[in-house]
């Protein structure tokens, strides 16, 4: 089965939201988010997707209704609450959304299965820096045009590339994250469940597969 990450489609159609926190420090010192999540609505639109984005792709905050159904189908994550911060004082941008916000309820979509990478198979390679780096997935890479500007083109998953990770370490979850990387992961089956459904403001790319367990030789770790 395909794995997949969310991903923000940046439909501006949509309200777009921005992370304030909550931020703590952890046992070895790095700053963690934990609940409940705050954001700031930006200018712009006031219409709100079932699916908003106030990270880097790695945050999302899921209409309450709709992370209820998913809930009643899949496993894998948590949800937790959000809440809404007014823009600093002084700021000179308009705030298109009212505050108090009285929209639709959000909730703070945290996926709790983590899993590692079968190093045999995956194409993760370490950059200069020493910092783990996927190759092959499905992505959007930016570039210049003389004449267009800035382009996005569209590079779907190379074959036999990738994420793999062992099917068996999922324990029957749907949604998951993968040791080192940030992104929130799910099946072809959360995919298609979501597709069908014309949910809005939430995009997929396709990173790897689930294997068996025992698949492909041993490895001691990502390539260099």
């Amino acid at each position: 089965m395909r794995i997949f990450r969310f991903s923000d489609p940046l439909d501006r159609r949509y309200a777009v939201a921005v992370r304030r926190g909550t931020w703590t420090k952890d046992e070895h010192g790095h700053s963690v988010r934990i609940p409940p999540l705050l954001i700031e609505w930006e200018p712009g639109s006031t219409e709100i997707g079932d699916f908003c984005w106030p990270g880097f792709g790695d945050e999302m905050a899921v209409k309450r209704n709709v992370a209820e159904e998913l809930r009643a189908n899949f496993s894998g994550f948590e949800l937790h609450e959000v809440q809404y911060v007014a823009r600093a004082k002084g700021s000179k941008r308009r705030l298109s959304m009212p505050f108090p916000y009285t929209g639709p309820k959000l909730v703070d979509l945290q996926a709790t299965r983590n899993v590692t990478f079968n190093p045999a198979r995956s194409t993760v390679v370490r950059d200069d820096s020493g910092r783990l780096m996927l190759v092959g997935g499905e992505r959007f890479e930016s570039f210049l045009d003389e004449k267009r500007g800035r382009l996005e083109k569209h590079i779907p998953r190379e074959a036999g590339r990738g994420l793999y990770v062992f099917e068996q370490d999922l324990n029957g979850d749907d949604f998951f994250k993968v040791s080192p990387f940030n992104w929130i992961f799910c099946t072809g089956r959360v995919v298609d469940f979501i597709r069908n459904r014309n949910l809005t403001n939430v995009s997929f790319l396709e990173m790897g597969e689930l294997e068996p367990k025992g698949s492909g030789a041993h490895c001691d770790g990502p390539k260099q």
